[in-house]
């Protein structure tokens, strides 16, 4: 404390309950109030707690990272660190511009249905939603489930074989088909995979159009299944499983051969 004043780290012990001859001196003070409220303010701004980013963030971007640097053969563990620490670099910073990532997240989704009302408004889409419908993939209860159905198909998106997503052409606009197994309409133009296609678009911009889609029930939960093609990595592939009520993220997995 100087002669006249208390400096900052006695008004800052003030703050924490300490120093009781200092509030006797800041009550008489009107400089002081005002600095021990500015100390405050700044205390409260750089305390405020980081929300860390939920598990299905953390591995779209690793995944988008590795994609980025490619996969060569026996390097995957060391990228993986690498992107590992990329993510607590941009974690960091979120924290420091006081991000939401919750927050983010439910912009994101508010967006992508915005953008399914919007389509549903316009004219009709002149594509599919996919390249190929998956059709209805049942009950799914973990991730295990998930990849058992998804990965035979992920397997074959560039072998050419019939009925996976690169060998089926495009359905024309409009168009519906009955899947074989439930008789539920696939559409293609305003419907809960397009909307959900346009929040997957939202959350990973690289993401153009899925090379397959379909539905199942997540966890109890109806979803659409979005397959994403990883471009020149044969047997790669990002899925989503988003809720068909509100395209919120249910689950996000990346696969490599």
């Amino acid at each position: 404390m100087s002669d006249l004043h208390p400096d900052d780290e006695a008004l800052s012990a003030h703050l924490d309950g300490e120093e009781p001859q200092v509030r006797v001196h800041v009550e008489s003070c009107t400089a002081c109030t005002a600095r021990l409220a500015e100390l405050r303010r700044v205390r409260a701004a750089v305390g405020a707690p980081v929300t860390p980013p939920p598990a299905w963030q953390r591995d779209a971007t690793i995944a988008r990272a590795l994609d980025a640097v490619g996969h060569p053969r026996g390097a995957r563990r060391a990228r993986a660190g690498i992107a590992a620490a990329i993510l607590l670099v941009l974690g960091a910073a979120i924290g420091l511009s006081q991000l939401s990532h919750s927050a983010k997240r439910d912009a994101l989704k508010t967006t992508g249905a915005a953008r399914g009302t919007e389509a549903g408004a316009a004219a009709p889409s002149t594509t599919a939603i996919a390249a190929t419908d998956l059709g209805d993939l049942g009950a799914l209860s973990d991730t295990a489930a998930l990849r058992a159905r998804v990965q035979p198909i992920v397997a074959r998106l560039d072998a050419g074989v019939p009925g996976a997503p690169n060998a089926a052409a495009p359905k024309a606009a409009g168009t519906v088909r009955e899947s074989a197994q439930t008789g539920r309409q696939f559409g293609t133009g305003d419907s809960a995979g397009r909307r959900c296609v346009d929040a997957a678009r939202a959350l990973d911009p690289a993401n153009v159009s899925p090379a397959a889609a379909g539905t199942a029930t997540w966890q109890g939960t109806p979803a659409e299944v979005l397959v994403y093609a990883v471009a020149g990595r044969p047997g790669a592939a990002r899925v989503y499983v988003l809720a068909q009520a509100d395209c919120r993220v249910l689950e996000f997995q990346s696969y490599a051969p």
